[in-house]
């Protein structure tokens, strides 16, 4: 059954500023300091034509630059983004593992899935949500896996 409210965002998926290959570009340059072309064929596993075009893509969409000496680096906005995708593949790893008992191979799976599209203000609820059940087992309340 779909909500009613939401029936129509999954049309509009494709809109999301960020595409999934993106984010993960920009987490590995973030990772990566002075990233080079080679550096994300490597750690991304993918063709350099691939990533050429992606490159060219990031720049154009002001995600990134390329330096004189062919490296590339996050733009402050995008610094910023990936920061946050990174801190919500970690809560929802903790959640999926800590709280849900989900195996780790599983939850590493699905939060990538949606590391990218999670909104601020899930985010922010979730971290705020998490840290309470976090001073809820110690102080001796909720059990919590791991």
């Amino acid at each position: 059954m779909l909500c009613t409210t939401t029936n129509h965002v999954w049309k509009h998926f494709h809109e999301n500023p960020l595409s999934h290959s993106e984010a993960h570009y920009l987490m590995t340059i973030y990772e990566t300091e002075n990233a080079h072309a080679s550096d994300l064929v490597k750690a991304l596993d993918v063709s350099a034509p691939t990533v050429s075009q992606a490159l060219k893509t990031l720049v154009k969409k002001g995600w990134i630059t390329q330096h004189p000496d062919k490296h590339f680096t996050l733009t402050e906005n995008a610094t910023q983004v990936a920061q946050q995708i990174i801190k919500n593949k970690a809560m929802m790893m903790d959640f999926f593992v800590n709280f849900l008992g989900v195996d780790k191979a599983i939850a590493d799976a699905d939060s990538c899935k949606i590391e990218h599209l999670l909104s601020p203000e899930t985010g922010e609820a979730l971290e705020a949500w998490l840290k309470q059940m976090r001073s809820e087992k110690k102080a001796g309340g909720l059990p919590v896996l791991s």
